[in-house]
């Protein structure tokens, strides 16, 4: 720009504005930040040359802290700063090279306004109570659909109006980009109305809905249960087996009275059969015996779980009967599936 900035700090700083420690610590934040940018630390130089410039600000420490801002893309912040050199007072005994950063801060002013872009933010909607803020930080009312000067990069806007109301929009801008962003702010809804994620049907206060409180603290309905006692699983098989049992052996008992009656010999050619009646017979009268047993045990097993099983829960109806069954000669279970 013109300017030679290689010249030595002491002459630099020769008549900076001030003295005692803090321009002697200013100095030396000063020469750290030129090793710093020398050394490719652009983020480092930044926060020595503003150090510096805090604690003794002339046009020197405001010029290369202009150039530091710029190396980093922050345009906007180089651009204040470089304009911030001709709000300082001029010194009578002000160096050359406080001089000369006066006249190319106005030459680098020049330069960047052709880079930096302006961002235009425009808000659709109800205009009352809108807040839009840029990156986190409010943009006043007044500068609306004013093009405002931005740093190139990644923005973040938010317009919040009236009743929550909120639009969002991010937007990306080169150097010297000129761009409108325009938020499409939704209209608030009237007082009372449901809100937009209300159902239509109010939901009736004496059927609690999915997730309501009053289905959650609602406590649960025991199982209903059916009081006395009743025939279990194993008392239609006890019973059944018993019925069973007791037609066969009434049927074996009646042949084996009958194959009895029908021993009856007085002679010797008579008595091989009589023999062989006698032993069918017993035969009979034993397998009488047995089927009354199994008889006796079935019942019995019935009548215990009759009087000890205790119903559970009412199931729905599957379908599922057993019921035994006596007749003429005859006895078993029936049963539907």
């Amino acid at each position: 720009m013109g300017l030679a900035w290689g010249a030595s700090p002491a002459t630099a700083w020769a008549q900076a504005p001030g003295a005692g420690a803090d321009v002697a610590r200013a100095r030396d934040l000063f020469v750290q930040a030129s090793d710093l940018r020398d050394q490719g630390d652009a983020k480092g130089a930044l926060e020595k040359f503003k150090a510096a410039h805090a604690l003794a600000a002339n046009p020197i420490t405001a010029f290369e802290l202009a150039r530091a801002y710029a190396a980093l893309g922050m345009l906007v912040e180089a651009r204040d700063a470089y304009a911030s050199i001709a709000r300082l007072p001029v010194q009578a005994d002000e160096t050359d090279r406080a001089k000369a950063a006066r006249q190319d801060a106005a030459k680098a002013i020049a330069e960047l306004k052709t880079r930096v872009p302006t961002l235009a933010v425009k808000v659709s909607g109800p205009p009352d109570a809108v807040s839009v803020t840029l990156d986190g930080q409010p943009l006043a009312a007044s500068a609306l659909g004013v093009p405002v000067p931005v740093d190139p990069g990644t923005h973040q806007l938010v317009a919040t109006g009236v009743g929550g109301a909120r639009a969002e929009q991010t937007i990306a801008l080169k150097e010297g980009e000129a761009r409108e962003a325009e938020l499409d702010l939704p209209a608030a809804a009237p007082a009372g109305a449901p809100g937009p994620a209300a159902s239509s049907v109010a939901p009736s206060a004496s059927a609690p809905q999915f997730g309501s409180p009053a289905l959650a603290d609602a406590p649960s309905s025991p199982p209903s249960t059916v009081s006395g006692n009743h025939f279990g699983p194993v008392a239609y098989v006890g019973f059944g087996i018993g019925a069973v049992g007791f037609v066969t052996g009434t049927i074996l008992a009646v042949a084996t009275l009958s194959k009895a009656s029908s021993i009856d010999c007085s002679n010797a050619e008579c008595w091989q059969a009589s023999v062989d009646a006698a032993h069918a017979t017993r035969d009979l009268g034993i397998a009488a015996a047995v089927s009354y047993s199994l008889a006796g045990a079935g019942v019995a097993v019935g009548v215990a779980d009759m009087l000890l099983y205790k119903p559970g829960p009412q199931q729905p109806t599957t379908g599922l009967s057993l019921r035994p069954w006596i007749g003429a000669g005859a006895a078993g279970l029936n049963g539907s599936f």
